[in-house]
């Protein structure tokens, strides 16, 4: 990874085959862009034809596989240069793509998007046998602590959950990665990151909801072919 700074605005550069782009609060908040801003700024400084946009609604919906509308909480992608974006505050942004780099889907992976098992729905939506994975910042099984419902919400789905949880003073703490590796490790599937940021813990890099919820803006990924 290596990081760049353009008109004061800080990203880090995860990969470029495909690109995978992160935003930083470093400098000037990019996110505070209005959309047409950001896809004025993406073609003119990193080359992209077009960017998509997503409504993310903590839903199993990809744009591309079975809906065309932007109310969903993923996008695949098969032409090169045409960019997605994912937006997060303390949930995963995962990134896959076919080994032989002919698609990519980001996926908005927050724990009901994963309960209502939007994974597996992409796929089931793809002929390709083998994928990478990027499993962006997100917090941390240290800080984030769940409720009553949260492990209700999960038992009904049909999960059992208990190899992601830690039990510490009679409070649950969940693993989102650790839920989210689960799912792709039963596809022919390498991660290109053993580790994920905490945007809790980097909460100087990072926006976090849990961190700081009255006052929170949003980091973005962006990828493209």
């Amino acid at each position: 990874m290596k990081t760049l700074s353009i008109d004061n605005y800080s990203f880090i550069i995860v990969n470029e085959a495909p690109n995978i782009i992160l935003t930083t609060k470093i400098g000037k908040d990019f996110s505070a862009l209005n959309n047409n801003e950001k896809e004025i700024f993406l073609k003119k400084n990193f080359g992209i034809k077009d960017l998509i946009i997503i409504n993310q609604k903590h839903s199993e919906k990809i744009k591309g596989i079975n809906t065309e509308g932007n109310d969903c909480d993923g996008f695949h992608l098969k032409e090169n240069g045409i960019a997605g974006m994912l937006s997060t505050a303390d949930c995963i942004p995962l990134i896959l793509w076919s080994d032989d780099m002919k698609e990519i889907c980001g996926i908005h992976c927050g724990w009901r998007g994963m309960k209502d098992r939007i994974i597996e729905n992409f796929f089931n939506h793809t002929n390709k046998q083998s994928f990478q994975a990027y499993i962006g910042p997100h917090i941390s099984q240290e800080f984030y602590e769940v409720k009553e419902d949260f492990l209700k919400s999960f038992e009904k789905a049909g999960y059992s959950i208990k190899s992601f949880l830690i039990n510490k003073d009679k409070k649950y703490f969940f693993s989102l990665r650790g839920f989210c590796e689960s799912k792709i490790y039963k596809k022919k599937c390498n991660i290109l990151n053993e580790n994920s940021l905490c945007t809790y813990k980097k909460s100087k890099l990072f926006f976090s909801h849990r961190q700081n919820p009255k006052k929170v803006s949003r980091n973005l990924c962006f990828t493209w072919l």
